[in-house]
């Protein structure tokens, strides 16, 4: 038989566990932000990375407290470098995450193209953390912003730094025309340059497998630029008229990408030797340049 005080102590135990399951606050409901990237596919060597960065900055924020005291929770999406799957994906994620916040994601604007106009049907932002076309917020208006600056931002600074740092008067312009982000890129350095006062003397424009033939139609010219997805700007410097061939040590060759520039300088500059710089600054032509060895 248990003692007065026995119960009288598994009584108190039970009614101070009650009253602290009563005074404890429920978990609040994280906040969930859809990240629509290509996880696999064509585009997934730009879209990992900045999957990676979104998922690290939601560990951070969720290290700190999280936002205005709740959690962050990140939806993630693979649109497997299709336009269709990528608006499919979209549209999973609002179904099963009805509370979703806002989207994020992708790193081209054909891509958040297909995607931006599923978050806004449902009355979310979408941000594109990598994606440049000064044309998208436009195309969804209220709901479509990018974090990075635009096409006609880079495109002209390549041309100021081309003009007034390289001197190059004329150029030749090799541009991938399957993509609206080298189009662009083409469209805007062009309208810069000859607005400083240089020439166009040539533009190439190609598609799947015709690389190698437009780079050998191209005019000689000052110099060659060229961004990662292929669109190429080439220039000579005042006296220097060497055309682009294999005997030729001249023009260079100005590239926005790192990444591909290091895949054009092993495929081309061993034949061309052409001499390779790569922007790594974005302060107009004053933009600090970066020299590849092959």
């Amino acid at each position: 038989m248990r003692s007065p005080v026995a119960a009288m102590m598994s009584a108190l135990y039970l009614w101070v566990a009650g009253c602290t399951d009563e005074a404890r606050a429920p978990e609040p409901a994280p906040v969930e932000i859809a990240a629509i990237y290509n996880q696999t596919g064509g585009q997934a060597q730009l879209d990992l990375a900045s999957l990676d960065g979104a998922r690290l900055a939601v560990a951070e924020a969720n290290r700190d407290g999280g936002v205005l005291g709740r959690p962050v929770a990140l939806i993630t999406g693979d649109g497997g470098s299709d336009p269709a799957r990528v608006a499919a994906s979209a549209e999973a994620v609002i179904a099963a995450h009805p509370r979703v916040a806002a989207f994020m994601g992708l790193s081209d604007t054909d891509q958040v193209l297909a995607a931006a106009p599923v978050a806004a049907k449902a009355g979310r932002v979408f941000l594109t953390s990598g994606a440049t076309s000064p044309k998208l917020p436009a195309a969804v208006p209220g709901y479509l912003f990018l974090a990075c600056f635009g096409d006609n931002v880079q495109a002209a600074a390549a041309a100021e730094w081309a003009y007034g740092d390289r001197e190059a008067r004329k150029v030749a312009v090799l541009a991938n025309g399957s993509m609206s982000y080298t189009r662009l890129l083409r469209e805007y350095f062009v309208t810069r340059f000859t607005e400083l006062g240089g020439r166009v003397v040539s533009e190439e424009t190609y598609g799947p497998g015709g690389l190698e033939a437009a780079v050998q139609r191209l005019k000689r010219a000052d110099t060659v630029g060229r961004c990662w997805a292929a669109t190429a700007m080439i220039w000579e410097r005042p006296g220097d008229r060497a055309p682009i061939s294999a005997e030729s040590t001249s023009p260079p060759m100005l590239i926005w990408d790192p990444t591909t520039a290091t895949r054009w300088c092993r495929r081309f500059a061993p034949t061309m030797r052409l001499p390779i710089r790569v922007p790594i600054g974005m302060r107009s032509r004053r933009s600090a340049t970066m020299p590849l060895g092959c």
